[in-house]
């Protein structure tokens, strides 16, 4: 096996198709499978199916179809070797040429910026050990020498080039370090200076672990802003990235919840404090590239929002919530109430649960913990409030003892779209019971506002372009019919039995053919329905279209079928294969008649065609009687 070959292996072990799509759709566990709205068109409701098990996809919307390969090939629109070699650089093996047989640059690139990172970070490091005053002020902060070092916290000091120094002894570029964010251009632009400067640095790591960035607050001094943070490059997207998800994501998993906050030192103080499944975004706002992030940990989707309380942090909580119900919404309700409504026999199922942490205080969490202490906050935590509720008691909240006309007339229309979006009649009308009690109105007032917003509501038509052709051909069904027979069992179902009893079967279409003659050649290597699946999409894994076919045909078993017996499966084979030679005669009996309505009556030929044909009519008429009987 050549090194290629052996690192494609290596690579195809590895891949866990949940964790690949995940990537790029939020998905939620359905029975053996995992929904979602297709990536490949746009709709409303999920038709996107995974299956961990089997290793595959499926839209049943548009029809694409496929393993984590094909799905990767088509969505980023790569060849087969350049979604190798990211899969390669993703998962740490190695992969030393492309095509031509070139060391591959990019790949080459990110290796060497990731190397300079992690040797910057040892660098700020060893500062930081010489700077009494940095440490005390860190100490302050709670963070102990265990947490420094979990989240690899240094001090860049203030000079102009020690870090450019120390790289450039260690065999880099000062070109290639400003690429990778770690020098930038002097004033004068004549040569480079150090970016970070009298500065703590903190740097950021990806899912994996590895540094790929840095953020930097400043250290006694009013001099420049207080963060700076480093610029994307080959291995660092802010959109994709999630501050302390390294060190969260365990956590997150073990609490199915997540708490997103919005600084550095909110997640470090949290976890110090024992809240260890906190992230930050890294200087931007929450993308859907994060949510998905965030998706793959957790099952019951528990998100709580932990902004700062001032008018940017309310209106932060707003925007970022709006993203997580948008992402999540399409895979089913988002839960809309609370303990105190559980007495209603409402069952617990909901895509996702947003909560809102609020202190009443004003103050982030970082500031918070430091003057209340970890147990206030987890109070705060436990008692964290649905989004729904936090929304409407944003707007009810309200000093004065009585309202007038109007401010009661814009409160009504400002929480009536938020009440629209309770499916649950009890739950609703609890809320309008509540509501209209705090604002002193009837009931109904506030149910007509709703009403004329849910009229207003208009959906746009649901868009598909489908990228995988679904045939309704008859003769294409009955020959997949048969080929899904090969993967109910394994054992139950023997692969030498099933192509003993296919012999007589006629495939007339090029990919089942293939995949028919390739099913009999491996399936003679294994008796397991899952190592078959795995040596057909390793063995036509640059063949997009019979991947495609293949789980069309994978997808079409029903469970039910594994408790049929072999008299149940013969009739099954039997049917299907005569429905092939009638169709196919059929189809022969058109194309005849297509070709004598052509030709001259007196010509010899059409003589022939028309005893042929009447031959066939007969024949047929013979095989319609013979059933009746």
């Amino acid at each position: 096996m050549t090194q290629s070959n052996n690192a494609i292996e290596q690579i195809k072990d590895r891949i866990d198709i949940i964790d690949i799509i995940s990537e790029y759709v939020a998905l939620k566990k359905n029975g053996r499978n995992h929904i979602g709205l297709c990536p490949f068109h746009k709709e409303k409701t999920p038709s996107f199916s995974v299956n961990g098990e089997k290793g595959i996809f499926k839209c049943f919307g548009c029809g694409a179809s496929g393993d984590a390969i094909s799905f990767l090939m088509q969505i980023n629109h790569q060849s087969f070797m350049q979604v190798m070699e990211e899969l390669a650089y993703k998962y740490g093996i190695e992969w030393k040429f492309d095509k031509a047989g070139n060391l591959n640059e990019i790949n080459s690139q990110k290796k060497e910026m990731l190397r300079a990172n992690l040797l910057a970070t040892k660098f700020f490091q060893e500062c930081l050990k010489t700077q009494t005053e940095v440490k005390n002020y860190l100490e302050q902060r709670g963070c102990t020498d265990e947490i420094i070092e979990k989240f690899a916290l240094g001090f860049a000091p203030d000079k102009n080039d020690m870090l450019l120094n120390y790289l450039t002894k260690n065999g880099f570029e000062a070109n290639f370090l400003e690429k990778a964010g770690l020098v930038s251009f002097r004033n004068d632009q004549k040569g480079y200076t150090d970016k970070f400067r009298n500065r703590i640095i903190i740097p950021v790591h990806n899912e994996k672990g590895d540094i790929v960035a840095f953020g930097a607050r400043i250290f006694n001094s009013n001099n420049g802003p207080k963060y700076i943070n480093s610029q994307e490059t080959l291995i660092y997207n802010k959109s994709k990235t999630l501050y302390g998800l390294y060190q969260a994501k365990d956590f997150i998993r073990e609490n199915d919840a997540v708490l997103i906050m919005e600084g550095y030192f909110d997640v470090i103080t949290a976890h110090t404090n024992g809240i260890r499944n906190a992230v930050a975004s890294c200087g931007t706002s929450l993308t859907e590239q994060h949510i998905k992030m965030l998706n793959r940990y957790m099952d019951k989707k528990k998100i709580y929002l932990a902004f700062d309380s001032d008018t940017a942090g309310v209106k932060a909580t707003k925007r970022n919530a709006q993203l997580i119900q948008e992402e999540f919404l399409p895979l089913g309700s988002i839960k809309q109430f609370d303990t105190s409504f559980a007495k209603s026999n409402i069952k617990d199922e909901y895509a996702c649960e947003i909560r809102v942490i609020t202190t009443n205080s004003g103050k982030d969490p970082d500031e918070f913990i430091k003057e209340n202490g970890a147990e206030a906050y987890k109070n705060c935590i436990a008692n964290a409030p649905l989004l729904i509720d936090y929304q409407i008691n944003s707007i009810l909240t309200n000093d004065k003892k009585s309202l007038t006309a109007q401010e009661k007339l814009n409160i009504t229309k400002e929480i009536a779209p938020i009440l629209s979006q309770i499916n649950n009649r009890i739950i609703f009308d609890e809320y309008i019971k509540q509501i209209s009690l705090k604002l002193g109105i009837e009931k109904n007032t506030l149910y007509q506002e709703i009403k004329s917003i849910k009229a207003n509501k208009t959906l746009p038509p649901q868009e598909k372009t489908p990228i995988v052709t679904i045939s309704s051909n008859k003769l294409i069904i009955c020959q997949k019919n048969l080929l899904s027979l090969y993967f109910i069992n394994g054992e139950k179902l023997p692969f030498s039995w099933l192509t003993e009893k296919l012999k007589e079967a006629k495939f007339s279409e090029a990919n089942l053919i293939s995949i028919k003659q390739t099913i009999e050649e491996l399936s003679k290597e294994t008796n397991s329905v899952e190592d078959l699946i795995n040596k057909l999409m390793s063995y036509f894994s640059q063949n997009l279209e019979i991947k495609s076919e293949l789980a069309d045909i994978i997808y079409s078993i029903d469970d039910k079928v594994e408790v049929l017996n072999q008299g149940l499966i013969e009739e099954f084979i039997t049917e299907n294969i005569e429905n092939i030679e009638n169709i196919e005669k059929e189809n022969e009996t058109k194309k005849l008649l297509e070709t004598a309505q052509k030709l001259d009556d007196d010509d010899e030929k059409a003589s022939k065609i028309q005893e042929e044909l009447l031959k066939q009519i007969k024949l047929k008429r013979q095989l319609e009687y013979s059933r009746l009987e």
